[in-house]
């Protein structure tokens, strides 16, 4: 991971150095050689200008680093705060929600302690694990 990012600042700070010295370059020797655009609007021209190689390179590697991060870079098999929570969330804790008074995801949950049968309180704990992965 760490060399992966260094040779990313590595490769703009090449990119940078190399298209400020080919303007450097292009400021000393400037002249005013370049060919105008045939069609004009009002007399006045333009100039046909090229993409700087500068551009080009930037261009190609941001292309490049989207490709990289959609396959590799992506952190799919990394922690997550929800894969977290989620795990907290056991059978146990929703049956202690129902069984006693406590606040919950939707709210204050009343006292359902032998008042629903395994199967109410099995389809309650399911719900309540929907409503948390929302």
């Amino acid at each position: 991971m760490k060399f992966m990012l260094i040779g990313g600042i590595i490769l703009i700070i090449v990119t940078i150095v190399f298209t400020t010295l080919k303007y450097i370059n292009q400021f000393k020797n400037n002249k005013i050689s370049r060919e105008l655009k045939e069609r004009s609007w009002e007399g006045i021209g333009k100039y046909e200008n090229n993409i700087s190689v500068g551009w080009v390179l930037m261009f190609i590697g941001i292309i490049f680093w989207i490709v990289w991060y959609m396959l590799i870079g992506y952190p799919t098999n990394q922690f997550a705060e929800i894969g977290q929570y989620n795990e907290k969330i056991s059978d146990k804790s929703v049956a202690r929600v129902l069984k006693k008074n406590k606040k919950s995801i939707i709210g204050e949950m009343p006292h359902f302690d032998r008042k629903l049968s395994d199967t109410q309180v099995k389809a309650i704990e399911n719900y309540l694990r929907s409503i948390s992965e929302k």
